[in-house]
């Protein structure tokens, strides 16, 4: 029993942590120029991708250091042009080669 409540704890504050994480990244927006120059400057990270959402036209842009394996992923807004905000960062993983077509 002392086994299940202490499970079922960890398990609540770890859904605490990562949902109150989550719930913050969309709001870290800044200006397109100065939050890619902060992620150069501080992160060696640089645009390697941007592209359309099907989605109401938002632009995804994915920064990366390929050094350090770590990225950084933002969108910008048709009502808020010039603006990025956050959705998530971490660390590149390599995918599973596929078959090839």
């Amino acid at each position: 029993m002392k086994t299940k409540l202490t499970f079922a704890l960890i398990a609540f504050l770890s859904y605490l942590g990562v949902s109150s994480a989550y719930a913050k990244t969309p709001t870290q927006c800044g200006s397109i120029p100065s939050v890619t120059q902060r992620l150069q400057d501080k992160q060696g990270q640089v645009p390697i991708f941007s592209g359309f959402s099907e989605r109401g036209g938002i632009i995804i842009v994915v920064y990366a250091n390929k050094e350090s394996n770590m990225w950084s992923a933002g969108t910008i807004s048709p009502g808020r042009p010039g603006i990025i905000c956050f959705l998530d960062s971490g660390i590149m993983t390599k995918l599973p080669k596929g078959p090839e077509t």
